[in-house]
């Protein structure tokens, strides 16, 4: 455990964050949409509270590496816990109306911090991903190569990384990425990995945003929109 004072802090302000995501959620499912919104922008702003505190200059010294060097304790727990706060935002921000786009920024600062030092995280990169093509800022024609790579590096690390493998979020990435891509059956058995690992009955909030981005798709005529249409509906019926 770090004995940078910066920890417990933040790890407050990240549990006040998950609280009032919970708090949200539930008062989405109730319908009270207006009231769940102030709770998740809320939430987003403890988050961004955290982030002053982990790039203090007195203990942040993360520019002084370059990408994919391995870090020393203190600075590789700044990493991670900026990996959680990016990441933990994006969640709380694509939850509020019309704001995919702070939502994939989000997501994007914390993908440039798993792809330099956190390379066995992908939740931001995966998501940068989706609500790239949630906000119609990309196509998939534009992100192919990313997804490809995605894929690939999720596949080795999976089968090769036992502790990872037993992550249930790693594998709902790779069927994410298999989904975009368009191989179904491939996509189906990561899914299938991910519903045992997590002990739900299926992945209903990952198709449930693949959805989404078939419509935005759809909506912007894009070349490869029927395909992913054709893969969603495949997958449901055979997850169902």
């Amino acid at each position: 455990m770090t004995s940078i004072p910066w920890l417990e802090h933040v790890t407050g302000l990240e549990r006040q964050a998950a609280l009032q995501r919970k708090r949200g959620d539930a008062l989405q499912r109730a319908g009270e949409t207006d009231k769940a919104i102030e709770e998740y922008r809320a939430g987003a702003r403890r988050l961004e509270e955290a982030l002053p505190i982990l790039k203090d200059k007195r203990w942040y010294r993360l520019d002084e590496f370059s990408p994919g060097t391995t870090l020393p304790p203190d600075q590789l727990s700044i990493a991670k816990e900026l990996v959680e706060v990016w990441g933990s935002r994006g969640g709380l921000l694509r939850r509020i109306p019309h704001a995919e786009t702070a939502a994939l920024e989000s997501y994007n600062e914390g993908a440039e911090v798993e792809k330099a030092f956190v390379p066995k995280s992908t939740y931001n990169r995966v998501n940068a991903v989706k609500y790239a093509l949630l906000s119609g800022q990309q196509t998939l024609e534009d992100l192919k190569g990313n997804i490809d790579a995605l894929e690939k590096l999720l596949t080795e690390q999976l089968g090769e990384d036992q502790e990872l493998s037993d992550k249930a979020w790693a594998w709902a990435d790779l069927g994410d990425c298999r989904a975009l891509i368009g191989d179904v059956a491939a996509a189906e058995r990561a899914y299938r990995t991910f519903v045992d690992k997590a002990k739900s009955n299926a992945p209903k909030a990952t198709l449930e945003v693949l959805g989404n981005i078939a419509a935005k798709l759809d909506e912007t005529h894009d070349p490869k929109a029927a395909a992913i249409r054709a893969s969603l509906n495949s997958l449901e019926q055979r997850l169902a």
